[in-house]
């Protein structure tokens, strides 16, 4: 399967994109060749994915969260 991998290490599978959905930077693409997920890694790719979107609805009116780069009170 044929992929394209930005600096930053975003992928894309579908073709060549000219700008990085991750890092908005033009240009900075390598093509790279890697074997095709097997069925077993679809089944959990798509497991993972459902599970984001249930989780994504008990988020919902929640207020959004702040990063704090130090887990202790400092």
């Amino acid at each position: 399967m044929k992929l394209w991998v930005c600096e930053c290490g975003c992928e894309a599978r579908d073709k060549a994109p000219t700008v990085c959905p991750l890092c908005k930077k033009q240009g900075r693409f390598s093509e790279e060749e890697r074997d095709s997920p097997s069925l077993e890694d679809l089944k959990y790719s798509k497991k993972y994915e459902e599970s984001l979107k249930e989780l994504e609805v008990y988020e919902e009116g929640c207020p959004p969260k702040k990063m704090d780069p130090c887990a202790e009170d400092c």
